[in-house]
């Protein structure tokens, strides 16, 4: 008997959610980054009620860690690839190190958008897409064909 794994079809779907989730970060940290205080109305009084005095940090976390990371992340997912120095940082023991990436970015998705949602409050469709979408990465990272398939043997 084969010891290779059935890709299960809902991981596609949260590879397509992630490449979503990474793109829109990617966007929106680079906007943010560029020319944030052209296209964001009122940007003082949004900046008022944050701890921060431009949109420069807000837009690296958004492009680095909501968007190059889980973007990058896509391919150690499909692959299955030991990386030692990410697998050190795995909570997770018995499961695949880019799942447990996977499962933590959805999460930062979630806490990223309650952050917003507490901060500068509701301005936009995009911040309850992207809300949703981080939700939906995790649900589909803890579905249990998907977990199945990124255990580890022990």
């Amino acid at each position: 008997m084969s010891s290779i794994k059935k890709i299960p079809a809902v991981l596609n779907v949260l590879l397509l959610i992630q490449f979503t989730v990474s793109a829109m970060g990617i966007y929106g940290g680079t906007d943010l980054l560029l020319n944030s205080e052209d296209k964001i109305r009122n940007s003082a009084e949004v900046l008022a009620r944050t701890p921060f005095h431009s949109f420069f940090i807000p837009g690296l976390i958004l492009a680095i860690l909501l968007g190059i990371i889980p973007m990058i992340l896509i391919v150690p997912l499909i692959t299955k690839h030991s990386w030692k120095f990410a697998s050190s940082f795995n909570i997770f023991k018995n499961r695949h190190w880019a799942w447990t990436f996977s499962l933590f970015c959805g999460l930062a998705v979630i806490i990223w958008s309650d952050v917003q949602f507490y901060m500068i409050g509701y301005s936009h469709k995009i911040q309850i897409v992207f809300a949703m979408l981080g939700l939906l990465m995790v649900i589909f990272a803890v579905w249990p064909s998907v977990m199945n398939y990124y255990r580890l043997r022990d």
